[in-house]
């Protein structure tokens, strides 16, 4: 019995000492696994870590040679632009020499070589007020006002403290079929404007109690403006205690031929034409290389 008992605390501890040594031998293996898993881990996020920072750079190089390319490729339209526009402005010129120059040579001559002709109206203002400076004052530009291929010459006054040379007064505007073609004349009590969708409004005066105001446009290859809207103030007795406002579509100072309107309808029209007129960019006179 005691042998019995002998041998099985032997087998016991036998069996312990095998059991210990294969759980000595199992937790090493998963150790060096884990190990091995932990390494291969790690050098994947190493991998992981390297191709984000790559691609990091990667689409910082594009992104920075992208910028600059584009930033290149639009200095070099708008400089291309520029230039296009410039060497289409020189073929305009040409092509309104003979009006460019008589202005330029009637603002030269000055007030006592002043003799009026059609479309020079406001500019004689200037000359005849005595004005040194009416060169800087004055200047052209050119606008294909309604998009028919043919371009219009603009002859506008300039703020004189203006370096940018815009404003949106218009002294004359011409259009070219053959040769130029006088279309609007405006000065001081007869103020002409393009507005922004290629139109014109024209507004002066009178007299005391008439206010006139129209809105004209080019039709594509006429020689002529055409009429949309034409507003005007009239007496409307013999007494002239009381005025009337009255529209139409013909261009006729004449209120039997138009419709009544009320005031407040009347100076709000005004206001909306006022609100849309554009602002042309002008070469002064000064600039402008006269042909002997």
């Amino acid at each position: 019995m005691k042998k019995l008992m002998i041998l099985l605390s032997l087998g016991v501890v036998c069996s312990l000492c095998g059991c210990g040594k294969d759980r000595e031998d199992t937790t090493q293996s998963y150790t060096a696994e884990e190990m091995t898993a932990e390494d291969s881990t790690q050098e994947d996020a190493k991998s992981e870590e390297a191709d984000m920072t790559t691609e990091d750079v990667t689409d910082e190089q594009t992104e920075a040679t992208t910028q600059a390319t584009s930033e290149a490729s639009t200095e070099m339209t708008t400089e291309q632009a520029e230039e296009n526009d410039t060497e289409s402005d020189e073929a305009y010129m040409d092509m309104y020499h003979e009006i460019l120059d008589s202005i330029y040579q009637m603002i030269c001559a000055g007030v006592g070589e002043y003799d009026y002709i059609d479309g020079i109206n406001g500019i004689g203002e200037l000359i005849m007020s005595g004005d040194d400076n009416v060169l800087e004052q004055v200047g052209f530009a050119f606008e294909d006002v309604n998009g028919d291929g043919t371009v219009e010459l603009i002859i506008g006054g300039i703020y004189e403290d203006d370096a940018t040379y815009q404003s949106q007064t218009i002294y004359s505007v011409y259009t070219f079929q053959d040769t130029p073609h006088l279309l609007l004349e405006g000065w001081s009590r007869n103020r002409c404007f393009l507005l922004e969708d290629g139109t014109f409004f024209n507004e002066g005066s009178a007299g005391a109690i008439y206010k006139i105001f129209e809105h004209v446009k080019l039709e594509p290859n006429a020689t002529e403006v055409s009429y949309i809207d034409y507003y005007f103030s009239y007496e409307k007795d013999a007494s002239m205690e009381e005025i009337g406002y009255y529209h139409n579509e013909m261009g006729e100072w004449d209120p039997n031929v138009s419709e009544e309107m009320t005031e407040d309808a009347f100076w709000e029209k005004f206001a909306e034409y006022g609100e849309g007129v554009k602002t042309l960019t002008f070469y002064p006179f000064s600039s402008y290389e006269h042909e002997d």
